[in-house]
């Protein structure tokens, strides 16, 4: 693949990276060990009752060593960040025409490049070895997360040379998530088991919406992008 076409392997990347990710903790949950913040003595991972930062332990909460878990955490984390960045900054070709598109896009790359950060500090930061760091880095990652996907579904909606399907999706994933945390913060108590199986399911679904949101943008991306490629190799044939 030529280099005049990195933008093409940026979008597969992104596939590749919300890919592996779901396939890399899929196996992870596996080979957790077992335990829960309510109950150590469960044996492997519980799907409802098991935060995703679970995976990440180095010893699991049922105290026995996690490490397999936590390697394939990591490895889903830190490449699924890092995937995410050529992303971002190869959706500024479509829109150039417009300063305000072209700004909202360069936002949003910049937003992404501290997300993902962000997002490696929590690969790299265990929740049983740095609690309050693990939580402060994962509401960094959440924020410009969501903040980079809202700034690139602005030129997208506003723009008639792309389909703004792809921006309406992003905003139905903002209403689920904005209705996700007003539950967890107002309606229920996290400290209790039943609140614990919220947050917990809730957070899962969270994270896989976000993810397959970006999937589905670096599909459309790449179709876009060869389509366009294919009119103007036409023009230059004629």
């Amino acid at each position: 693949m030529k280099f005049k076409n990195w933008r093409k392997l940026a979008f597969i990347l992104a596939m590749i990276g919300v890919t592996q990710y779901i396939f890399l903790c899929s196996i992870a949950m596996v080979f957790y060990p077992g335990g829960t913040e309510f109950n150590p003595t469960t044996s492997g991972y519980s799907f409802f009752k098991n935060q995703m930062s679970d995976l990440g332990r180095i010893q699991s909460l049922s105290g026995e060593s996690n490490f397999i878990s936590m390697v394939l955490f990591m490895t889903g984390v830190i490449c699924v960040n890092l995937f995410f960045i050529p992303f971002y900054v190869a959706m500024t070709y479509f829109f150039n025409e417009k300063r305000t598109d072209k700004l909202f896009c360069h936002l949003a790359s910049f937003s992404e490049i501290i997300s993902a950060l962000f997002g490696i500090g929590i690969a790299l930061l265990p929740t049983d070895q740095f609690p309050t760091a693990h939580l402060v880095v994962t509401m960094i990652f959440s924020i410009f997360f969501v903040f980079a996907l809202c700034l690139v579904t602005v030129p997208i909606i506003s723009n008639n040379s792309y389909p703004n399907r792809y921006g309406y999706i992003i905003l139905l994933y903002a209403i689920i998530l904005a209705l996700y945390t007003l539950i967890v913060s107002v309606c229920i108590n996290i400290s209790t088991e039943q609140g614990l199986l919220i947050l917990a399911t809730g957070q899962k679904i969270i994270i896989y919406l976000g993810f397959l949101c970006i999937f589905i943008l670096a599909f459309g991306a790449f179709k876009k992008y060869n389509k366009l490629n294919i009119k103007s190799t036409s023009v230059i044939s004629l």
